[in-house]
């Protein structure tokens, strides 16, 4: 049981997984008592990955999210022509396109 008061303690486990996609079948096996030899009581299963994430990080809304560091999956989108009669945007609100990502920062 996680919500109320316990006057003993419980075992409470967090798990995070890499694949949101994998959160029914682990939900699944932590019923059946396939993990540890016992049942567990599975809560926030229901809640959307994206959600989660941004309850477990603090953000709302639109929040900035600042990075100390990214790295960057291919494919990355084309380079996009410059359109002369824009402004230059503020660093916070670039476009990562092959063109902008340095190469240490992307993924074998």
């Amino acid at each position: 049981p996680i919500y109320g008061y316990h006057p003993t303690p419980c075992t409470f486990l967090k798990l995070s997984l890499v694949d949101p996609r994998m959160v029914t079948r682990v939900t699944a096996l932590l019923h059946a008592g396939v993990i540890l030899g016992r049942c567990w009581e599975v809560s926030e299963a229901h809640v959307p990955f994206w959600l989660q994430f941004f309850a477990d990080f603090n953000l709302v809304g639109m929040g900035q999210l600042q990075l100390a560091h990214a790295s960057f999956r291919s494919p990355l989108p084309p380079v996009r022509p410059v359109d002369e009669n824009t402004t230059l945007q503020p660093s916070w609100q670039r476009i990562w396109d092959e063109g902008s990502v340095p190469k240490e920062w992307r993924l074998p």
